[in-house]
Order: C-alpha cells, then structure tokens, then sequence
C-alpha cells in the first residue's frame, strides 16, 4: 500500500514537472512566431522593409542555434530547473528589450536576448520526461512537448493580433512578458528528478568523447536531423513568418481568416506530433510514419501554394497540412534505441539545432526575394509562389532522409 502511494504522488509530481516544461515550450514558442503576426505594424513604426523583419525574426534562431548544444551540456551539469530560471529570466527580458525598441538594432538585440532562453525549453522537457517515466513512453513525450510548442504558435496566432488591434504591438509584447513571469514562478515549484532517485536519471548524463563520436558519426542520427530540418523548416518558415501574410494576400477580402488559418495549422501540428509519437509508442513503424508525413505534407504544400480554392478548403488544407508536419517530431524518437542514453541528449539537442536552421536561413532569404519582386508596396500571388520555391526543397530533403533510413533503425 506504501509502495503504491508514493508511486501516485511521484507519477502526480512528474505530471506537474512535465506540464511545467511543456508550458515553457509553449511559451517560447509563442514568442517565436511573434513577429510574424506583426510585420506590418514592425514595418511601418520601425521603418523596415520585409528583408529586415526577416531578419528580425530569425535573429532569435541564430542565438538559439549557437546556444542549443551548450544548453543541453549545461542541462546535464546543473540541472533542467535551474537552466529553466535562468533561461525564462533571460527571454523575458529579450520580450521587455523589444518592446521599448525604436530601432531595428535595438529589436535585433532584444530578440539575440530570447534565444539563449528557447535554446534549454525543448531539451529540458524532454530530460525531465525521461526522469519522471518509464522509457517505453518516451515517444508519447516527445509528441506531448512538440504539440506543446506547436500550440504556443495557435496562442500566438489567436493572441498577438488580437492584442496588436486593440491596443498596439508593444502592448503584445508586453503582455508576453507578464506570461513569462509568471511561468518563471511556476518554475520554482519543480523537481529534475523524483526524491527516491539518488541521480539525475536523464540522457546525456555521463556524456563522454566517445559518446559525442558515436552521435556524431551515426547516420541515423544525421538522417533524422535533415527530416527534422526539412519539417519544421516548412513550420519555422511558412507558418511562423511567411504563411499569414501569403494568405492575406490570397484572401484580401477576409481580415481575420489568415490567423485564423495559421491558428487551425498549428493545432494540426500540435495533434500531428501526439499522434505520431503515440502510434509509434504502441508498436507502429517510426520510418513508415516519417516518409507518410513527408510525403503528404509536399503534396499538400504544391496544393496550397499553386492551386486557388475557397477559403473554407484552404482551412482544411493548412488543418491536415500540419497534421503532417506534426510528423518532424519522430526526428527525436528515430536515434533512441541505437545511442547510449549518455549520448541521447546530445543527440537531441543537435537534432533541435538542426531543426532551426532552415528557419534562420530562410526566413531573411524569402523576405529579401519578396523584396526584389515587389515593385510596388503590393505584393501579388505570384510573387509569394516564387518566392515559396526554397519550401519545396525543404519538403523533397525531408522526403529522400525518410526513404533511406532503415526501417529497423526508427523503431522506438
């Protein structure tokens, strides 16, 4: 009888632990898309061009890139709850630096300020998984934390506008901020691991020189990163930056439905990674999940970009469309069997950092070609189709990765 209560409250503590990191997933997530939700207003008080909110945008990613394996060294060597405090501190202050900016320098460096703050979310919410439950159940947790970060882009989409229309946008991020301070109070209440472990029981605990060589040298674990990196590269790019403006210049007549269609593409990210992880964790084939969710989220992706249909369908089509993106996050569970779990959150912090650099990279490039093709202030569609050209190869990578990998290899 003992036994079993304190197996309830250990499982009851993890639950709240993990809902902490999925939250703090959620959050930065949120704050990452921000601006895409917010070009015109950044465009017209910063005076930018659409090259330089690009830039804007993606400058969260380059410090995250730089920071995401550093963060998951430090992770193992002091702990998810402290690098959470420090981490939320400092994107909090990143969201208060830019709304006071009056520059795009100053904006710039408030967004550098975030991404130390994303670079610990996803790592830490695994790790914490991990400590907290059984490995069998992995999967499901990874799909739980990605659906996490996916519905901080449906927050966003639903919130940010709002917020921006009503009053202005540095009043949006400002109310980002409040939202910071209290997860950061939130955060005080976590454990890393259950009282009746003597040791943080998380990948990457024991890290050696020859567990960074096998990750590193594994071709399992460069493949899942290139699926990740062409996935959520449509995510990062399309849906985080590109996506709503494309729709509004689709849909003028409709002010609302370009958010409001971003919102249903993130929710369908959001059930796309819970789904996946659960069927693989019930037995299902990880690389048959990967080459399905690559390949129909090309198809659908050709669909939205080059064929005109009513507004109602294109809805359904971003819906399904991130069911099939949701898919990037089996990118994490492929290397899980065949790594030591000294190796595992090295591996996914790579793969993490993997993940975000289509968006650095291509968020600026797109800007900067609807720039050149815009010889007015007016975008058209065939600019925007043009411009979406660098999405496709994103979505073929994804594909070619999937149909190499082994199928024994994915199997969680």
């Amino acid at each position: 009888m003992e036994q079993t209560g304190i197996s309830l409250r250990a499982s009851l503590r993890g639950s709240w632990v993990v809902t902490v990191g999925c939250l703090f997933c959620l959050y930065q997530f949120m704050i990452q898309a921000a601006p895409g939700f917010l070009v015109q207003p950044l465009m017209t008080e910063l005076s930018l061009n659409r090259a330089q909110v690009g830039v804007l945008a993606s400058a969260l990613l380059y410090s995250y890139v730089l920071l995401q394996i550093p963060a998951g060294w430090l992770i193992d060597r002091y702990g998810v709850k402290t690098m959470f405090l420090a981490s939320l501190g400092c994107m909090v202050a990143g969201v208060v630096l830019m709304a006071q900016a009056h520059s795009l320098e100053m904006a710039v460096f408030g967004r550098l300020l975030q991404g130390p703050g994303s670079a610990s979310a996803v790592v830490g919410a695994l790790c914490l998984a991990a400590a907290w439950f059984p490995a069998p159940l992995f999967p499901v947790f990874v799909g739980l934390v990605e659906m996490s970060g996916m519905l901080g882009g449906a927050v966003c989409g639903a919130l940010i506008p709002e917020l921006a229309d009503s009053h202005d946008w540095r009043f949006a991020m400002v109310v980002c901020a409040s939202m910071g301070g209290v997860l950061w109070g939130m955060m005080l209440l976590i454990s890393n691991r259950p009282a009746c472990k003597q040791a943080v029981v998380v990948p990457g605990e024991t890290s050696s020189n020859g567990d960074m060589k096998r990750v590193f040298g594994s071709l399992q674990v460069w493949l899942s990163a290139t699926y990740g990196f062409g996935l959520f590269g449509l995510v990062s790019v399309f849906g985080m930056m590109w996506g709503a403006s494309f729709l509004e210049c689709l849909y003028p007549d409709s002010r609302t439905f370009a958010a409001n269609s971003m919102t249903l593409m993130f929710v369908g990210v959001a059930f796309g990674t819970v789904l996946s992880g659960w069927v693989v964790a019930r037995g299902g084939v990880c690389r048959k999940w990967m080459i399905w969710g690559a390949g129909l989220s090309l198809m659908l992706l050709l669909t939205i970009i080059f064929l005109p249909v009513a507004s109602a369908l294109m809805a359904l089509l971003l819906l399904l469309l991130g069911v099939a993106l949701g898919t990037y996050g089996l990118a994490f569970v492929a290397p899980e069997s065949s790594l030591p779990k000294s190796g595992l959150a090295t591996a996914i912090a790579f793969i993490n950092t993997c993940l975000l650099v289509a968006g650095q990279l291509l968020q600026p490039l797109l800007g900067q070609i609807l720039d050149m093709r815009a010889a007015t202030a007016q975008l058209t569609i065939n600019d925007y189709q043009i411009a979406f050209m660098p999405l496709l190869v994103l979505g073929v990578m994804a594909l070619l990765a999937s149909l190499v990998l082994k199928e024994g290899q994915c199997n969680a």
